[in-house]
C-alpha cells in the first residue's frame, strides 16, 4: 500500500507560517489536496503531526475534502518522540506500507540510515522533478 506524507505532500506545509496567525488562518482556510487519488488505489496517509484533539480534528477536516478516503491514517507521534523516529518505527511496524513520499529529504535519509529500504521511502520532490522531465523529454517537449 503507497502512503503519503500529509504536510508537503498532499498538502501545503502551513506549518511554516504558525508565527504569522494571519498568512496561517487565509491558508488554512483555504487548503485543497495538490491531488485527488483515483477510487481504485487504496491509500494511507502518515503524519507526523503530534497526536492531539487539534491535530486529530485538522487531519478529518482535511480527509473530508477527498473523493478517495485512505484505509488507513497514522497520527500517533507521542510529544517526546522525534518525528523522523516515528516515521521510521511506522515503517517498521507496517510492512504492508510498501512505500511512503516523504516531503522532506532530511526525513527520507535519516529513514534510510535507520534500516528502512531506500525504495520504501522516495521524497516527493525529486520524484514529481524527475516525472516532470521524463513527461517533457518522451513529448519531446524541450
Amino acid at each position: 500500500m503507497i502512503a503519503f506524507d500529509i504536510d508537503g505532500v498532499l498538502i501545503s506545509d502551513t506549518h511554516k507560517y504558525e508565527k504569522d496567525v494571519e498568512l496561517n488562518t487565509f491558508i488554512s482556510g483555504r487548503l485543497e489536496p495538490i491531488f485527488q487519488i483515483p477510487k481504485e488505489i487504496e491509500y494511507s496517509l502518515l503524519t507526523s503531526r503530534e497526536y492531539n484533539q487539534n491535530n486529530t480534528n485538522n487531519v478529518k477536516k482535511l480527509i473530508s475534502m477527498l473523493k478517495n478516503k485512505p484505509t488507513d491514517v497514522y497520527i500517533c507521534r507521542e510529544k517526546d518522540e522525534g518525528r523522523y523516529e516515528y516515521k521510521t518505527r511506522m515503517m517498521k511496524m507496517y510492512p504492508e506500507i510498501t512505500v511512503l513520499f516523504e516531503s522532506e529529504m532530511e526525513c527520507v535519509n535519516y529513514m534510510i540510515d535507520h534500516g528502512i529500504e531506500p525504495k520504501r521511502v522516495i521524497h516527493w520532490g525529486t520524484f514529481i522533478q524527475n516525472a516532470l522531465w521524463d513527461v517533457c523529454i518522451r513529448n519531446k517537449y524541450l
